[in-house]
């Protein structure tokens, strides 16, 4: 080797190694094979590196890869560039004589794009799909191209990718770190071409291992990933924040490890275990709280730390993220509190006006009759009601019919002593009728407002109602924006507070507020209030949409398909509602969740003396008629009998 050939192989290793500490033998012996093979080479530019590329041909390396474009069916051809790259004088003639009309890819749709013109991802040309080809060439390990080149395949990150390498050589932490990558964005056939000739790919299962196939066959380039059943232990790791029904960790006492349930912990637990994935399950505490944290769970995704959260949203979706099936769908209601319930205390009835009425009337009654008794004993008359007339108060007060009198005639009795005889019979008539229809008519009324009909809501009763609706900013807005609320209806119906605020009075179930809940978590309210009564909540019929719930993975994940396919067979199959049924005691068992009795309630209505509700009241009215019934009874069969004893 010359002195001229030494000084560029001085300078290559300066440049490409600038922080490195370690050079190996292997990159000495095939940088000094290319320095041999590329012959003349006069200069070196001051600010672009010295144009290298693989030890072996371009000829014998266009060659290989138009074999492995005809050997897979490769149906298109991509090529993402660093710009920089693109200008180096090997790699032109590389692309030229990799698409010759006469080659395998040179007959295929292709196009090349710089990573810095990379607007809009593949999928939007229409020869795009999985059995494309993309070329990525690379500067290092560390270059960006990688990250336009995860941009650029979203949705079919399962095609076949080629990573050629602008280094000659490069470290195992390098090659370690570039895989990584390649496997955090998805990108599950990769080849990568480095070393002067090396090829490597990958196998992920059980855990990310590199695997050099330069001396394997062609069938051997990729890792296969069609119909993926077995994950060989594959660990997943599952970052939990409680969401009930939807989400629940807890520590499993037998095994003191971490096990997630609820709708949608339960689905991933079943569809890891027919998969062969061991699950790695741990809480997540955000600003001191479990509370499910949106924002957070979207940048663990986002940023590839975790693969699939079992959370289950709704409305929100992120293009840089898959969505499953929706497993469950729901329509969020307002849930309100029950109205109080209007005892009947039963001395309530009897105020001082209705006392003092009372009083009235038997004072009125005594002295009509001993005025009567006079009158009668003077105009030598018979007494026909004397021996009972004490009864007459008891006779007016149950509605009971006095016994049958035959009124006087008009040439009996004078017209004034007629006229004051039947305004008497009226009076007391009107009275009676009055006294013995306060309790029906009041009881009657309570029945049909209170039992027979259940507690009714429409928008309206939200305005009118003295309780606030407790609402997130989003939905405090659209309600502004829909009925053009003033700030000052704002403040006075509605109560604009942050998720973790809402999800503690909600979970509390504060009666000072209304919420908006879908009916999943509504169906776990009504189980804890299941030995209540009266209720605490009920729904109302005021709802919004049905709103599909779905779980998030990474995008493009290797979870996709077999979690959509695993929840439709569970909608068929109807085990949800299997599942369902049990939920409630295992979060009895395994978390706070319990069922709710009113403590201030139940001693409440201890204390009281005496009164009704509904149930009560129903006994008590069947109890007042069945009771006048047999009065009337016995004195039909035994009226004159009691007439000759009291006679």
């Amino acid at each position: 080797m010359d002195v001229k050939k030494l000084f560029i192989c001085i300078l290559f290793i300066l440049e490409e190694h600038k922080g490195r500490s370690i050079i190996t033998s292997s990159y000495l012996e095939n940088l000094l094979t290319y320095i041999n093979e590329v012959g003349n080479m006069e200069s070196i530019g001051n600010n672009q590196s010295v144009a290298t590329t693989i030890s072996v041909h371009s000829h014998h390396l266009s060659k290989l890869l138009n074999g492995i474009g005809e050997y897979w069916n490769i149906t298109s051809l991509y090529i993402i560039y660093n710009t920089r790259l693109i200008s180096h004088h090997p790699y032109q003639d590389f692309l030229e004589e990799l698409c010759a009309n006469a080659s395998y890819l040179g007959q295929l749709p292709r196009m090349a794009i710089s990573s810095q013109h990379i607007k809009s991802r593949l999928i939007m040309d229409n020869g795009f799909r999985e059995s494309s080809l993309v070329l990525t060439l690379m500067h290092s390990t560390h270059d960006r191209v990688l990250e336009t080149t995860a941009y650029a395949t979203r949705f079919k990150r399962s095609c076949f990718t080629i990573y050629l390498m602008h280094l000659f050589a490069i470290s195992t932490e390098d090659m370690n770190s570039l895989f990584e990558k390649l496997w955090r964005y998805q990108l599950r056939r990769p080849l990568v071409i480095s070393n002067g000739g090396d090829f490597f790919t990958m196998d992920p299962y059980p855990k990310l291992r590199i695997v050099n196939v330069t001396n394997e066959n062609v069938t051997q380039y990729f890792p296969k990933i069609a119909n993926t059943r077995d994950f060989k232990g594959y660990i997943l790791n599952v970052t939990v924040q409680a969401d009930v029904p939807f989400t629940l960790v807890y520590r499993n006492p037998k095994t003191s490890e971490y096990e997630m349930d609820g709708i949608g912990g339960w689905v991933v637990t079943e569809l890891m275990k027919r998969l062969n994935v061991t699950l790695n399950v741990y809480p997540l505490n955000w600003n001191n709280s479990d509370y499910l944290y949106l924002t957070h769970i979207y940048d663990l995704l986002l940023s590839g730390e975790i693969e699939l959260s079992p959370h289950m949203f709704t409305t929100i979706v992120q293009r840089d993220l898959d969505y499953s099936y929706p497993y469950v769908s729901s329509s969020v209601c307002v849930m309100a509190p029950v109205p109080k319930k209007k005892t009947i205390n039963l001395l309530g009835f009897l105020d001082w006006t209705l006392c003092l009425f009372l009083l009235l009337m038997v004072a009125v009654n005594e002295i009509i009759w001993k005025i009567y008794w006079h009158y009668r004993s003077r105009m030598h008359l018979s007494r026909p009601f004397l021996p009972y007339r004490s009864l007459y108060v008891i006779f007016l007060f149950l509605g009971i019919p006095l016994p049958s009198w035959s009124v006087p005639t008009i040439r009996r009795l004078r017209f004034c002593s007629f006229i004051r005889i039947l305004l008497i019979y009226f009076l007391l008539t009107y009275c009676g009728m009055y006294i013995s229809q306060i309790f029906s008519s009041n009881l009657s009324s309570f029945l049909t407002a209170s039992f027979l009909k259940s507690p009714s809501f429409h928008l309206d009763n939200i305005f009118e109602s003295e309780v606030p609706l407790m609402l997130g900013y989003n939905m405090a807005n659209t309600l502004k924006k829909r009925y053009n609320l003033t700030e000052a209806d704002m403040s006075k119906y509605f109560v604009v507070a942050s998720p973790e605020v809402i999800e503690e009075h909600r979970i509390a179930l504060n009666a000072s507020y209304m919420y908006l809940v879908p009916s999943q978590v509504f169906e776990l309210i009504a189980e804890q209030q299941r030995y209540m009564d009266p209720k605490r909540f009920v729904t109302t019929q005021i709802c919004f949409g049905t709103f599909p719930y779905q779980m998030q993975l990474r995008a493009d994940s290797h979870f996709t398909d077999l979690l959509q396919e695993f929840i439709l067979h569970l909608s068929e199959s109807g085990l949800h509602t299997y599942w369902k049924a049990n939920f409630i005691q295992r979060a009895r068992k395994y978390s706070n969740l319990n069922y709710i009795r009113d403590e201030k309630f139940s001693k409440s209505s201890s204390e009281m003396a005496f009164s009704f509700n509904t149930l009560t009241v129903m006994i008590f009215v069947l109890a007042v008629g069945y009771s006048c019934s047999l009065v009337v009874f016995l004195w039909e069969l035994y009226g004159q009998r009691i007439r000759r004893i009291w006679g």
